[in-house]
């Protein structure tokens, strides 16, 4: 991999945040929460770590939105994690992207489930998932990387966002980490 010299910052209002800087460690990368628009200037790419929606849309001012979606809309590479997939497929959300859609639900426990990521190795990645919904549809543009044992698309990318239906920060594979700091 190669050595970055950026700053990956790291929404940290809840959520793994925490446990995202740690993998970022041990790649040596450079971090830094994210808590205001100040904060956004600085970066290089984003990784948005999954936590309670209604709380994180609270949490995030009025100010930050604006900011985030232009850092976004510039093409600053973007890691969605777990629940905050759905920052980004609710039409009342400022951060909407129309590729995909979900049916939120809690219908399960949080579970692990071994998964196979297609752009890595075909070592099966042991994924946690703490229910919150069901991908519904993806555009064709969207490029899957890996699926669940029901079908359902889990770790996928919509041009520089990637998104993971799990919680990758969990983990003691990076693998979903490397692949995202290759895409800065």
């Amino acid at each position: 991999m190669k050595i970055l010299s950026k700053n990956i910052g790291i929404l940290s209002f809840l959520g793994g945040f925490e446990a995202h800087k740690k993998i970022l460690q041990d790649f040596s990368v450079y971090t830094s929460f994210v808590k205001e628009v100040k904060d956004l200037e600085s970066i290089d790419a984003l990784i948005i770590p999954g936590g309670d929606n209604s709380v994180l849309l609270s949490l995030l001012s009025a100010s930050l939105f604006p900011a985030l979606q232009k850092r976004i809309a510039e093409g600053m590479p973007v890691f969605v994690t777990g629940s905050s997939v759905l920052l980004f497929t609710d039409p009342l959300s400022p951060l909407y992207i129309r590729q995909f859609h979900m049916k939120k639900s809690l219908s399960r426990e949080e579970y692990q489930e071994n998964i196979i990521i297609n752009f890595s190795d075909m070592k099966p990645f042991s994924a946690h998932f703490i229910p919150f919904g069901k991908i519904e549809s993806l555009e064709k543009n969207m490029k899957i990387f890996s699926r669940n044992t029901e079908g359902e698309a889990v770790l996928f990318q919509y041009k520089h966002i990637l998104f993971s239906a799990f919680y990758p920060e969990f983990s003691t594979d990076y693998r979903i980490h490397e692949y995202f700091l290759n895409l800065i």
